[in-house]
């Protein structure tokens, strides 16, 4: 007011004797000391923003143990153990993992005791030489399966073709050793034909386009052994089944983390059992089924291999979909204890087969990669010195959208940024939009319930369906009710989790300790044929 005012005006004020004129200058008093004191904080904060952009931002890698894949990548670094202690919290599950890492990086020059790395100091330290006593749970003597006696098959990976694609499009994916001779498709080679890139190397990839008719069988001749893929007819009624955090249990092959019923359930014979009984069986009216993330807790491949071999080849000839969920980069389930002997994701990527939207412009005939490359997980690093941290791999090989009869899948991973996914999960909705009136039910399929463990920021999937349900082509499905997902992470069989009543499934195998409230007993069947309600029967 002193300010606006001229002195004229405020002059009568300082000659009343009412206490008007001392309560005013006692208001411009308190006025002008808030004002100060607004100034100071807004003064500070900008301060503090400029020191958080300049010094902690660039290092927050550090703190997580990796960098991201769309940063600027330089040589890696120990992450930082404040206080000599690690933001990880040992449990006895991670023993395994831990130990065996720990092992490894005997006589690395590291800057401090990475066992302060895994919270495991007292428990296990560089000393340790038995890791068998954590690898090994009270019980399981007995109950595990030899993997010997599982006779190698085709490994073969049946997916829908990207939704960019004629619907007729499926990617057929054969799966081999990396010294073995080049399997054929109807009597050619496969479009593609390559080693593993960076991690699962002892396998290779072979992967073709191949055209079928809607709504009838086609007999491929893949391996020298007569297949038959099927693909409904658009807008036909489909019944699919979904698992999420399988995890088995191997005689001679190390599980790094610990699979609680793995062995007390027999899973490594009865969850294949299963799955031939549900998908592959020739009384089976399935179309497709998928697990959703953290597929069987393999850093190196070789529980995966052993897993699909015990599958029936009809079971693996069905459309399969999958997502990749935190142990599918980081064996320990989190950035924070990641070291340079996990997968990072890349395993994952070429194992499962999917049509993503790497292979957007790979057409049928092309020998180029069906996946983008271009991020090594140990880029930057100076071997045996900074064992921790690693590279994802690109955010493109784990996005993928597609439509089956009469419904279309939109899949994608928790472990990027949302300004990374964003413009894929537009570019998902409106191919919805246009595959409608066939399409008439959409299912978001990630692996995250929640925002943890690798998980970025609004990256879980409720996040996500609150974030895509008014995107232009999704939208209307979301209108009708027509718009839900699916997801796991926290190992439970769960109709509306979180509050989302007739939204979504939270989806488990049983496979680890379940919440108390948990029943996850059995696999899901979504039901979308036209008899079905469009959710699921478990």
């Amino acid at each position: 007011e002193e300010a606006m005012a001229p002195d004229a005006l405020l002059e009568p004020l300082a000659t009343r004797d009412d206490g008007v004129c001392s309560r005013h200058r006692e208001w411009r008093r308190v006025a002008s000391q808030l004002r100060r004191v607004a100034l100071a904080i807004v003064s500070l904060s900008i301060v503090a923003i400029f020191v958080w952009l300049a010094v902690v931002r660039p290092g927050s890698a550090d703190v997580r143990g990796y960098e991201h894949p769309s940063s600027h990548l330089h040589a890696f670094h120990e992450p930082h153990v404040p206080n000599g202690h690690s933001s990880f919290s040992f449990h006895d599950k991670y023993g395994c993992g831990a130990c065996w890492d720990l092992k490894a990086m005997r006589g690395m020059p590291l800057t401090h005791d990475p066992c302060t790395q895994f919270d495991a100091c007292g428990v296990i330290d560089a000393e340790t030489t038995d890791c068998d006593r954590f690898c090994i749970l009270p019980g399981e003597e007995g109950r595990m399966t030899d993997p010997d006696l599982i006779e190698p098959s085709l490994n073969l990976r049946v997916a829908k073709g990207l939704g960019s694609r004629p619907y007729d499009a499926l990617r057929v994916t054969v799966i081999g050793a990396a010294e073995a001779g080049y399997p054929t498709l109807d009597g050619a080679a496969f479009d593609y034909n390559a080693p593993f890139r960076y991690r699962w190397t002892q396998n290779a990839l072979h992967t073709s386009l191949v055209s079928v008719r809607p709504g009838e069988t086609k007999v491929a001749r893949i391996a020298g052994t007569d297949v038959e893929l099927r693909l409904p007819g658009r807008g036909d009624g489909i019944i699919g089944l979904l698992i999420a955090d399988p995890c088995v249990r191997y005689t001679s092959i190390t599980t790094l983390i610990a699979c609680l019923h793995g062995a007390q359930y027999r899973l490594a014979e009865r969850l294949p059992k299963l799955l031939d009984a549900f998908v592959g069986s020739k009384r089976s009216d399935l179309s497709y089924w998928g697990v959703i993330g953290d597929n069987l807790y393999d850093r190196t491949g070789e529980a995966s291999t052993k897993f699909f071999d015990s599958l029936s080849l009809s079971t693996k000839a069905k459309l399969f979909l999958t997502v990749p969920g935190n142990h599918d980069y980081w064996i320990l389930g989190t950035p924070k204890v990641s070291t340079q002997w996990d997968q990072f994701g890349n395993g994952f990527v070429q194992f499962y087969g999917q049509d993503t939207v790497a292979a957007r412009d790979v057409l049928p005939g092309d020998a180029s990669p069906p996946y983008n490359f271009s991020l090594d997980p140990d880029r930057g690093r100076e071997q045996g010195h900074m064992p921790f941290g690693g590279v994802l791999t690109a955010v493109h090989n784990t996005f993928w959208y597609n439509h089956v009869g009469n419904v279309g899948f939109i899949g994608f991973s928790g472990a990027y940024h949302q300004g990374e996914t964003e413009a894929l999960m537009r570019e998902a909705c409106a191919a919805m939009g246009r595959a409608q009136p066939q399409v008439r039910l959409v299912l978001l399929m990630g692996h995250w319930d929640v925002e943890n463990l690798g998980c970025k920021s609004e990256m879980d999937v409720p996040a996500q369906f609150t974030f895509v349900e008014n995107m232009p082509g999704c939208d209307a499905f979301a209108q009708r009710g027509m718009l839900k997902y699916f997801m796991g992470h926290t190992h439970c069989n769960m109709p509306h989790p979180h509050g989302h009543m007739g939204t979504g499934f939270m989806v488990s195998a049983r496979s680890f300790a379940s919440a108390p409230h948990a029943h996850a007993r059995t696999p899901l069947v979504t039901d979308h044929s036209k008899n079905g309600s469009g959710m699921g029967r478990a």
